[in-house]
């Protein structure tokens, strides 16, 4: 970091002069990395070329996440990381503690074979399976992406929840409707957010 300060001193400074005033200065990505996520862990608000990529935003990733086990159910995965992030905790009143510790009772053991995780989960979280993800295993394909998506974040009310997070959403939401046409399908467009070589910034 600039000046050789650590990033507990830059935690120091921004609480102290207010995040908006201090500016930190990093050699390489891994410093901002490292930097970024200490500092967004301690609730101080960070902007970089990082944190202003949806595809860096932890919320997208568990909203991606989602869609990727919604298109493939036996995902496990994408199901494990989507039930495991705030999006579906603060939604749903399971704790995180409480998911982590299904996860490790659930975890795959290639010595034994377990049936798809989320028929686990839905003995054991049934009304919050019934509220908050059954009917979109069966509307997935049959309702416009960009439709289902706005479905998604109504369900577990993201903009009300996460209003820091706004204009990640947004930009999510303008670039499916730009390759809706193109990309008509869940698949198809987790395979464009995936392919590109380039961060998508808000």
């Amino acid at each position: 970091l600039a000046g050789g300060k650590t990033i507990a001193e830059a935690k120091a400074l921004a609480a102290v002069h207010g995040s908006s005033n201090v500016c930190i200065l990093c050699r390489d990505n891994r410093e901002v990395e490292e930097a970024s996520s200490w500092l967004i862990g301690s609730g101080i608000p960070v902007q970089s070329e990082k944190t202003l990529s949806i595809k860096e935003n932890p919320l997208i990733k568990e909203l991606l996440s989602f869609l990727a086990f919604l298109d493939s159910l036996v995902d496990d995965t994408a199901f494990a990381s989507f039930i495991s992030g705030r999006m579906f905790s603060k939604a749903s009143g399971i704790g995180q503690a409480e998911i982590g510790e299904f996860l490790f009772d659930n975890r795959s053991d290639k010595r034994t074979k377990r049936p798809p995780m989320y028929k686990s989960f839905k003995n054991k979280f049934g009304p919050q399976w019934n509220e908050y993800i059954e009917d979109l295993t069966r509307k997935v394909g049959f309702v416009p992406l960009y439709e289902f998506v706005i479905k998604i974040m109504e369900r577990y009310k993201v903009l009300e929840n996460f209003p820091q997070d706004h204009a990640y959403f947004m930009k999510l939401l303008e670039l499916i409707s730009e390759k809706e046409g193109k990309l008509q399908t869940v698949a198809q467009f987790l395979e464009f957010i995936g392919a590109a070589k380039e961060n998508i910034y808000v």
